[in-house]
């Protein structure tokens, strides 16, 4: 198997530097509700989060409805279910496939718990393995391509927050290959060039929606654009562009109840 310290240059097929910034596509028509699905989501957080979380949770979903071009309507629980929210969406897209996207956690950069290349990547054949080295203040995730795993450090080096302009493209490798463009938020292009040029050989972890898409190390310092690929067609990498281009959850959702309605 090629060596994931490999995949080159900078953060390789995951991570690229570009200039120029993505064309904003023209203003669409407001949808209609002309029914669909019902979902009951449970933000699963506690304490004084609730509060926050649940408002950017919904503040996140309905800015990929708007992306996608579909009606959204959400409105909050009360009392003991203040962190659940009714979400109706109506769209002739495939209903499995929004939902995908509408929950999706997003995006992540995090330093690995890895000797720096030369060094090979430490990697784990089992979970109980990466968990056990992990320990109570370390993440552990899955390879999107196999089952291996990594272990990650806290907190992440930047999020899907930092993204902006997220649009899919065609992959300059494989023209049957998608990938997504985005820019960085001056915040997030600072706190990318600050790590990376004191990181340098350090192994990160290109994580989307908790699986990683890569593993490369850092060769030199990263202040641009970045594109994030992963084998995508041209819908999957359309998807990807409306998650990373919304920002983060801020904590798991779970659908307690789904159900269709009329208008």
């Amino acid at each position: 198997m090629k060596s994931r310290s490999q995949i080159l240059p900078l953060l390789a097929a995951a991570l690229l530097l570009l200039g120029a910034a993505p064309a904003c596509g023209a203003q669409k028509p407001k949808p209609k509700d002309r029914g669909g699905i019902s979902l009951v989501l449970a933000v699963k957080t506690t304490g004084p989060q609730v509060e926050q979380s649940v408002k950017r949770t919904a503040a996140v979903i309905e800015k990929r409805c708007d992306r996608l071009g579909i009606y959204c309507k959400l409105e909050r629980q009360a009392g003991e279910k203040a962190n659940q929210l009714v979400l109706r969406f109506s769209t002739t897209m495939d209903a499995a496939r929004v939902k995908r996207v509408l929950l999706a956690e997003g995006f992540a950069l995090r330093a690995v718990a890895s000797p720096p290349n030369p060094a090979a990547l430490l990697e784990y054949s089992t979970s109980a393995e990466a968990v056990a080295a992990a320990g109570a203040d370390k993440d552990v995730f899955r390879f999107a391509d196999e089952e291996m795993y990594l272990v990650a450090e806290r907190p992440p080096i930047m999020t899907g927050d930092e993204l902006r302009n997220c649009a899919a493209v065609e992959s300059d490798e494989n023209s049957a290959e998608y990938e997504v463009d985005c820019q960085l938020s001056s915040e997030g292009s600072a706190r990318l060039k600050s790590w990376t040029g004191a990181n340098l050989n350090r192994y990160v972890a290109v994580v989307f929606n908790r699986r990683a898409l890569s593993a490369p190390y850092i060769r030199a310092e990263i202040k641009y654009n970045v594109v994030v690929s992963g084998g995508f067609d041209r819908q999957d990498a359309e998807d990807a562009a409306v998650i990373l281009g919304s920002g983060n959850l801020p904590a798991p959702v779970e659908v307690l109840e789904e159900a269709t309605y009329r208008p």
